[in-house]
């Protein structure tokens, strides 16, 4: 397997920690789908990963369809959930 280091100097990418989509990369996502940009495509205009696309597609669409505003409230209610959960543990 490939691991996750190479796969960054691969894609030309320098590794960089986790953060969270901003409210406007998940707007510029909105409107690089509408113009029929890939994942892979909208991971270079980003400069993020092609997998955080993808998973970030996948966990905040709504009916099938990427809907910027609906993802942004989506991506904070599981924030908010999971911060809630682990006071409790």
């Amino acid at each position: 397997g490939v691991s996750w280091r190479s796969r960054y100097i691969q894609c030309g990418y320098l590794w960089k920690p986790y953060k969270h989509l901003a409210k406007t990369e998940r707007l510029e996502i909105g409107i690089l789908l509408e113009w029929g940009y890939s994942d892979a495509e909208i991971a270079h205009v980003l400069r993020r990963d092609c997998n955080t696309i993808y998973r970030e597609r996948k966990r905040n669409s709504v009916k099938a369809a990427y809907i910027p505003r609906k993802t942004q409230h989506k991506a904070y209610v599981h924030r908010k959930y999971a911060q809630s959960t682990k006071q409790c543990v």
